[in-house]
């Protein structure tokens, strides 16, 4: 594929992996960002990122919690961090991922990537900085977004957002 910036996707069918009896057809999709090319090896991709990390956000009751990973360049999941806030908006997804893109250092110049499991037909226009992530604020440079879901466990993707997805359910269940 060329490196044009223009989102390619690849489709795979899965099976369930809780599903024993009865396997249900799960899809799994994988967005490229003008990748140079798809290889067999899912994870080559990121390799291009200077940093990878991945959020989630769940909310109850008026509270939301963030969890926060980095992928470590050998592939490891990390712990990085999770924190509660009370949601703005009706998409406390964008504004935990915002809030951790307003955190980081900004460095321009370094390609930094972040795994999401929300807003998938809104990612392209917010890597081309076409859409803001939240009112006024905008992907910073050198990030990039990328979708992964909990749903499926096979790659690692989907391990970092299920990682963030626990401790986001974690963090909204502890005391202050």
């Amino acid at each position: 594929m060329p490196d044009d910036g223009r989102t390619y996707y690849v489709f795979r069918q899965l099976e369930h992996p809780r599903e024993k009896k009865h396997p249900k057809a799960l899809y799994a999709i994988f967005q490229f960002f003008g990748a140079r090319d798809i290889r067999k090896d899912p994870t080559a991709g990121l390799r291009r990122y200077h940093q990878v990390f991945a959020a989630d956000t769940n909310s109850k009751e008026g509270v939301a919690a963030t969890g926060v990973v980095r992928l470590s360049p050998s592939l490891e999941v990390q712990a990085f961090k999770s924190w509660k806030f009370p949601p703005e908006t009706e998409k406390p997804e964008r504004e935990g991922g915002a809030e951790f893109l307003r955190r980081r250092d900004p460095a321009p110049d370094r390609r930094r990537c972040l795994v999401v499991d929300s807003d998938l037909g809104a990612l392209t226009r917010i890597n081309h900085r076409e859409e803001p992530i939240v009112e006024g604020f905008f992907l910073p440079d050198g990030w990039q977004l990328h979708y992964a879901s909990d749903k499926a466990a096979d790659f690692v993707l989907n391990k970092v957002i299920t990682a963030c997805d626990r401790d986001a359910t974690a963090e909204l269940r502890r005391k202050k």
